[in-house]
């Protein structure tokens, strides 16, 4: 009986391996690794063995024909076998060692090669301008699984939304306006003050309460009445949402109400199912302990975008920060973007530090309206 088999070049980056796997579903998977390589492989392995018929094959990276030799050992091809050979990954040694195997390969079909390009299309050696598109998409888990991460918790766009879509809809009309900037100022900037420096051991919300019952929020007045969130400026209904304390808490005093803003622009470009909101890394010595986090993180089929919204001043330490998210998690075909609610100033000494760095970073930098108004996405 006739098989279809997969070889599979193993290098750092991994995406393009799981892809090609998923995109071909082989009977058997050959993974050609070496030394350098063989964490990717273990990787690898661990998403694909429950599934498909693996051999792993370790070779001397740099070594031509001890490559050669060693395929010709350990992968048996029938004749009637159909043979792809992804040679995206690994070193040009083992690229060239394959090409080889392939062509000497005596076998009813022809042997298919391909690699995968940075735009993610498959590319066909032999086949003039033929490239084909994927249709299998990766999941979220599947994603971060191939960096060797995991997700320690994180907030659907689709679940959080029916949730807290309402009250974002009475603090969009005000985010751009000199009150909204007085509330922050006179109110969430202090609760967050106190938060951080009691190392959160006290609930931000009872922090709101005792900082209003000392009378430290000038124009401002906060309480629960009814179950419902409310703020009054110089004695003038100014806030009032439906929310629980939790949410409360994220989307007002933990700069929620941007992140969903920034989210649901998105959601006009993306499939809401794929987009993530307050995603929590875990650290690798204890799964236990928060590591990273990413403001909005978007599945796009083959890649990550992770995306830093920054409601108020930005600094090169957030740039820093998303740049190297994106390396940890996303390897070389994630996306980092920056979003404002504000427009950087190019006349602004900082500001145009900040749109300086977003290139030197390869930070792609952008802003809510731009967002909202854009047509569609690439």
């Amino acid at each position: 009986m006739s098989k279809s088999i997969l070889i599979s070049l193993i290098g750092k980056e991994t995406i393009h391996n799981y892809r090609a796997y998923k995109e071909f579903a082989p009977d058997v998977l050959v993974h050609v690794y070496s030394e350098e390589s063989k964490t990717s492989e273990a990787i690898l392995a661990n998403l694909v063995q429950p599934y498909t018929q693996l051999i792993p094959v370790k070779v001397d990276a740099n070594n031509f024909y001890g490559i050669l030799e060693t395929l010709e050992a350990k992968v048996t091809i029938a004749p009637s076998d159909y043979v792809t050979i992804n040679l995206t990954g690994g070193t040009k040694m083992m690229a060239l060692a394959s090409y080889a195997f392939a062509n000497a390969l005596k076998v009813n079909h022809s042997v298919r090669k391909c690699y995968i390009d940075l735009d993610q299309n498959i590319r066909w050696f032999e086949e003039e301008n033929q490239f084909d598109t994927f249709t299998e998409q990766l999941t979220l888990d599947e994603l971060i699984a191939l960096s060797g991460q995991k997700l320690y918790k994180n907030q659907q766009y689709d679940s959080i939304y029916p949730l807290c879509g309402q009250a974002l809809s009475e603090i969009e009309p005000l985010i751009y306006s000199k009150n909204w900037k007085k509330f922050l100022e006179n109110v969430v900037t202090p609760c967050v003050k106190e938060y951080d420096k009691r190392k959160g051991k006290e609930p931000i919300l009872k922090i709101a309460q005792r900082l209003q019952s000392n009378g430290a929020f000038n124009f401002f007045d906060v309480f629960w009445e009814d179950s419902t969130f409310k703020v009054l400026k110089d004695g003038t209904p100014f806030l009032a949402l439906d929310l629980s304390v939790g949410n409360v808490s994220w989307l007002i005093f933990f700069g929620g109400y941007f992140e969903l803003m920034v989210a649901k622009a998105y959601a006009q470009h993306y499939p809401s199912k794929d987009i993530y909101l307050s995603v929590i890394f875990p650290a690798l010595s204890n799964q236990k302990q928060e590591k990273n986090e990413v403001d909005v993180l978007i599945n796009d089929g083959g890649k990550l975008l992770f995306i830093e919204c920054k409601s108020g001043r930005v600094s090169s330490a957030n740039i820093n920060t998303i740049k190297v998210r994106k390396e940890t998690y996303g390897g070389l075909i994630g996306q980092s973007v920056l979003v404002t609610r504000f427009p950087l100033n190019k006349n602004v000494t900082h500001d145009q530090f900040i749109i300086e760095k977003c290139k030197e970073l390869d930070v792609s930098y952008t802003t809510l309206e731009k967002i909202k108004n854009e047509n569609s996405f690439s």
